[in-house]
């Protein structure tokens, strides 16, 4: 017994022993169980970074979005300005079309009273079915030889309809002289050569022109011998469109000063009125396209 018991208590010592042994590892293995754990905690950040990478992705691609809407809003903006471009040229087009068929532009402005009057009584007209324009002038006259070059300027470009008059006024005997020479180149059909002659003769070179002396080389530069020019001066037909000229400017127009303008034998244009020379022949164009839309034309 005493044997058994002694090999009882060996034995329990031995199995106490390998129980140690065993568990030993058990707790060594423990601090490798805690190893993924130091190992992943550095890695954190590296995941944290990918979103970062992906927000400036995102970024760079709508920046891009937003400049080709802001460039397509450009060109849209560009394709719209030249339409519209184009419209306008069409309308001015349009308007420069009427404007030319009506003769002159409508300028709401030019007041009665103010850059024109009304004749008290109308005057006939010679000119038929176009607007007369008639210009009263004197060769003696400083501010119509002045007002010449203004007035040839119009005739180039005077509205469709209107017809241009020249009436020499005759307020003394020089200048009812003056209006003889006149009517004799404008019989002789050598008004366009002699007129600015005269002009020129009278205030540029200073001549009187008052002898035959004087006026016969103005004539024979437009071909006329001195022998027709001193018939025609004095003839029958030369008088009779003096006197007609003086009584249309005293009788009917009552011209006071020249130069000035009647338009359709009712309105009267002054550079008192209009300002000066070159608004006397916008005014006219006004009331040329007046008269020419009361007679429907």
């Amino acid at each position: 017994m005493r044997i058994l018991a002694v090999i009882t208590l060996s034995l329990s010592v031995f199995l106490m022993a390998c129980d140690k042994q065993e568990a030993a590892p058990a707790s060594v293995a423990e601090p490798a169980a805690a190893a993924p754990t130091v190992e992943q905690a550095p890695a954190a950040p590296a995941s944290s970074q990918v979103p970062a990478i992906t927000d400036a992705g995102a970024t760079e691609t709508a920046t891009q979005a937003q400049e080709a809407a802001v460039e397509q809003a450009q060109v849209t903006v560009e394709k719209t300005q030249a339409a519209v471009k184009q419209v306008e040229d069409k309308a001015a087009a349009v308007q420069a079309k009427a404007q030319n068929n009506a003769g002159a532009v409508v300028n709401p402005t030019y007041i009665e009273g103010t850059h024109y009057e009304v004749l008290p009584t109308p005057v006939k007209t010679i000119t038929g079915n176009n607007v007369e324009v008639t210009e009263v002038f004197s060769y003696a006259c400083i501010h119509c030889y002045h007002f010449e070059a203004v007035a040839k300027q119009w005739k180039n470009t005077m509205p469709q309809g209107a017809e241009f008059v020249q009436t020499p006024a005759l307020f003394n005997k020089a200048w009812a002289y003056y209006a003889r020479i006149f009517y004799t180149a404008k019989i002789l059909d050598v008004l366009d050569p002699v007129h600015e002659e005269v002009f020129r003769a009278i205030h540029v070179q200073r001549q009187r022109l008052a002898d035959m002396d004087e006026l016969a080389p103005i004539f024979a530069k437009a071909g006329v011998e001195r022998d027709i020019l001193e018939s025609t001066f004095d003839s029958f037909g030369v008088t009779s469109q003096v006197q007609m000229a003086d009584k249309r400017v005293r009788e009917g127009f009552k011209t006071a000063g020249t130069p000035e303008l009647i338009v359709d034998g009712r309105y009267r244009i002054t550079s008192g009125l209009a300002g000066d020379h070159p608004t006397m022949f916008k005014v006219a164009d006004f009331l040329v396209a007046k008269v020419k839309r009361e007679r429907g034309l």
